[in-house]
């Protein structure tokens, strides 16, 4: 993989995960932390630093077990913030994995992935505002 392979690679990575975070942030009563667009651009250069270099399954191990020890000494996530998590190193592991032979196909598993992101972020809006636009009045005489 050359330089600008690489490069071109990262781009799309990154600009999926930017539409990802736009999408995520649109309520205002739940955003998630912008440090978090982070997590997908590690897991791109661990996947990167993996394939390059011979790495035994203990490696795997340690970072399930860093992960996971991580996970009980931290906040409590919400949902949106778990399937950002998710999608973000979904789309990481792809960029940095698939064949460029079959960019074509990447392409396309990208434009699902968002396109399904944006569509259940739409959906999950419209439901919240109707609920948070309500109020009912009540009289008191």
């Amino acid at each position: 993989m050359d330089l600008k392979e690489l490069l071109g690679r990262f781009l799309l990575l990154f600009f999926s995960i930017l539409i990802l975070y736009f999408f995520s942030n649109r309520k205002d009563n739940a955003t998630i932390n912008p440090l978090m667009v982070i997590v997908g651009l590690c897991t791109f250069s661990l996947c990167y630093l993996f394939t390059k270099i011979e790495i035994g399954v203990g490696i795997g191990f340690g970072l399930f077990a860093i992960f996971s020890i991580l996970r009980f000494r931290t906040q409590s996530f919400t949902v949106n913030a778990i399937i950002f998590l998710f999608a973000t190193i979904t789309l990481s592991i792809l960029d940095i994995m698939y064949p460029f032979e079959k960019i074509e196909l990447l392409l396309f598993f990208q434009i699902i992935i968002i396109g399904f992101y944006i569509a259940a972020s739409i959906i999950v809006n419209k439901k919240a505002s109707k609920y948070l636009n309500s109020v009912d009045m009540k009289n008191f005489s």
